[in-house]
C-alpha cells in the first residue's frame, strides 16, 4: 500500500480475499516495473483506463484474451506475470524549468527487463557456437557466441556447460 502497488477497491474497502481482475493485476505489475501510480493516473476515476493503456503498451496482455474487469484464472495471472517480468523496466528522470522552477518527471522504458534488472537474466536468440578452447579453466567459465538470423552476434560467458546445444 505505501508504495502504491495496492490500494483496495475504494470506499475504504480493501478486500484481500477477492479475486483479482486483469486491470488490478496490471496496476500491481506496472508499479512493480517502476511506474508511479499517482503520476501515471492509476488512482482515482480514470485509473482503469490509464492502467490498461500502459499494460497494453508494456505487453502484459500478450497471449491473453481477457477484459479489464474479468477475474483472472491462475493460468492468466501466471501469463501476465511472465509477460511483466520480461517487460522493460521504467526509469524516472526529472527536468527543471530554469525560468519557472517547475519540475517535470518523465517515466520511460530503459531497455532492461525486470528479470535482467533483478536477477541478471539475459535472453539471447540465435545459433550457439563454441569451441573446446572457449573454456577458461582458471575461472571455470565458458565463452559462447550467439549469432541471430539478422543483426550482430552476442558473446556471453557462463559457468554452465551449454556445449550440447552447439549449432542449435
Amino acid at each position: 500500500y505505501s508504495q502504491g502497488i495496492i490500494s483496495g477497491r475504494g470506499n475504504g474497502i480493501f478486500d484481500p480475499m477477492a479475486n483479482v481482475t486483469a486491470a488490478e493485476a496490471a496496476k500491481m505489475l506496472l508499479v512493480t516495473i517502476g511506474y508511479n501510480a499517482k503520476v501515471q493516473g492509476y488512482e482515482g476515476g480514470a485509473w482503469k483506463i490509464n492502467t490498461v493503456r500502459d499494460a497494453q503498451l508494456s505487453g502484459f496482455f500478450a497471449d491473453l484474451s481477457v477484459t479489464s474487469d474479468k477475474a483472472l484464472t491462475r493460468d492468466e495471472a501466471a501469463q501476465m506475470i511472465y509477460n511483466a517480468v520480461q517487460a522493460k523496466t521504467i526509469t524516472k528522470s526529472s527536468s527543471v524549468d530554469r525560468v519557472t522552477g517547475n519540475i517535470t518527471d518523465i517515466y520511460e522504458a530503459n531497455g532492461d527487463s525486470l528479470l535482467k534488472k533483478t536477477f541478471g537474466v539475459e535472453e539471447f536468440e540465435g545459433i550457439l557456437s563454441c569451441d573446446a578452447d572457449d573454456y577458461n579453466s582458471d575461472k571455470k567459465e565458458y565463452s559462447y557466441t550467439i549469432t541471430p538470423e539478422t543483426g550482430s552476434a552476442d558473446t556471453f560467458k557462463a559457468t554452465v556447460d551449454y556445449t550440447d546445444l552447439y549449432q542449435q
